[in-house]
Formats: structure tokens, sequence, C-alpha cells
């Protein structure tokens, strides 16, 4: 199976697409905010720290099954598009790493991933001043979901009211087309809720004690990565902005996704 992945990041300049739309994009104005939980349950949101970023675009909306499908309609392991505004699903962290690539070439744009095979490993290595497609640091994610400078209190992405803003266990229970809620104060969408959402870091459950304050990128090297945002199969709790999820990069369950951001 990885090296069928490892194939499918050589087949990403085909001509034919060079027209693909691009996402919409929402500018996320870099700034101080303070991450993590002093009220959770979960020892992995502690401390509430300080970290500053840098400005950033993200995504609008959730990569939708239409876009994943030409990706893969390019690769060979998809033979048509799909018509579908649903958020893709089931997507492991290093397919979401190739499609940014993918998207990156087919748009001019400079790849964010370095990507090789060591004996039955891939490495992959980001590139993090290209001005390409990729995944947001789990910092970006959290910074965007709170509503960048705005930098709300809600318990979840737009909202204190899970309702008006996500698709959960109590009002969803089946994967629903993007944008359907209220969007966060960013203008961002699905934040909470629909697919948990893949970012760039390793997972390390005490990372916020050592975090850089500027720009984090994760721990160098841990054996999972991180996801947030909760999914519409997860009851209320693993909804909230701070809620920190891990799986191995080769793994997805059916309720993985991601969504792209890029340098501005």
């Amino acid at each position: 199976m990885r090296t069928f992945y490892f194939v499918l990041f050589l087949i990403f300049t085909s001509n034919s697409f060079a027209q693909i739309a691009q996402p919409e994009m929402v500018l996320i104005e870099g700034g101080l905010f303070q991450m993590g939980n002093t009220e959770s349950d979960f020892r992995d949101e502690y401390p509430r720290h300080d970290i500053t970023l840098k400005s950033f675009y993200m995504g609008k909306y959730e990569v939708t099954a239409e876009e994943f499908a030409r990706f893969g309609h390019t690769a060979g392991f998809v033979k048509s598009y799909s018509s579908g505004t649903e958020p893709a699903c089931g997507i492991n962290w290093e397919l979401a790493v190739m499609y940014c690539n993918w998207l990156s070439s087919v748009s001019g744009l400079e790849r964010c991933y370095d990507i090789n095979r060591e004996g039955k490993q891939i490495r992959i290595t980001f590139l993090s001043k290209s001005n390409g497609y990729r995944l947001p640091t789990e910092a970006e994610w959290e910074y965007a979901a709170r509503g960048g400078q705005k930098n709300s209190t809600y318990a979840y992405s737009g909202s204190d009211d899970a309702r008006s803003v996500a698709w959960y266990m109590d009002n969803g229970k089946t994967l629903k087309k993007v944008g359907l809620r209220q969007p966060n104060a960013s203008g961002i969408y699905d934040m909470s809720g629909n697919v948990k959402e893949w970012c760039w870091d390793y997972y390390e459950e005490s990372y916020y004690k050592t975090s850089p304050k500027d720009n984090p990128v994760g721990p160098e090297h841990c054996t999972t990565r991180v996801a947030r945002g909760g999914s519409y199969s997860g009851h209320l709790e693993m909804l909230r902005v701070t809620k920190r999820y891990f799986q191995p990069q080769d793994e997805a369950d059916y309720t993985n996704g991601f969504r792209v951001v890029k340098n501005q």
C-alpha cells in the first residue's frame, strides 16, 4: 500500500488539468492568540500558551469529493469525476499531502512537500517557504477556527451553539455538503464537525509545554499526526476548537478529511 501511495506523487504534472478551478481561500491575518485550554479534561490541551503566527490563506471549505476525485483521476485510482460537494473523507494524511503537491503543480506553484522513500517508509519534508498548497499547522488550524485576529472564546468554531455551525451526532449523523452551516468569524465553514481535518504536525501529548511561541510546526518526529475539528459522527465534546485527535499518517477512518492553506 505504501508503494502505491509513493507512486501517486510522481503523477502530478498532466497539462490537461491546468485549468482546474482554484479553491476559495480566505486571508487569515497573522497575530497573537492563546492556544490550548485550561478547563479541559484532556491533558494534551494543557497548558494554554501564547502563539504568534504569520498571515496565511485558508480554504473556505473542506476539500470536496469532487475536487479530490480530479486528483484521483490523474493518479489513476479514480476512474471518473464525482459531482459531490460533500467533503472528501476516508483520506489518510499521506494522500492529503500528495493532493496538496498535485494541486500546487497544476496551479503553477511550488510544491510544499519533498517526498522520498526510505526503505518501507515514506519521508516527507515540509518546505515552509514554498508558495503552494499545504496542510495547516496545528496552530494555524486553531487560530483560524477561533476567527483569527477576532480570537473568539467560543467553544466551537463560530459559536457556543454547535447546531448553528457544525454537523455532528445530534443533528447530522451522515456526511453533509460543505458550507451549509454558519461560518465562523473569518468566513470559514465546517471547522467544527462534518469531517476531522488533518494538520501537518506530528502529535505529542506534552508538546504544548515546549512549543516555540512563533509559528510552531510541531515536534520533529513522533509516530502519529494531528487531526482537528470533530466529525458528523462525533459527540458534542469532540467538536471543541481545542480538541486534538491523532492517527498514524498512513491510516484513516471514514471521518478523516482535510482543507488546504497557503502562505500569503
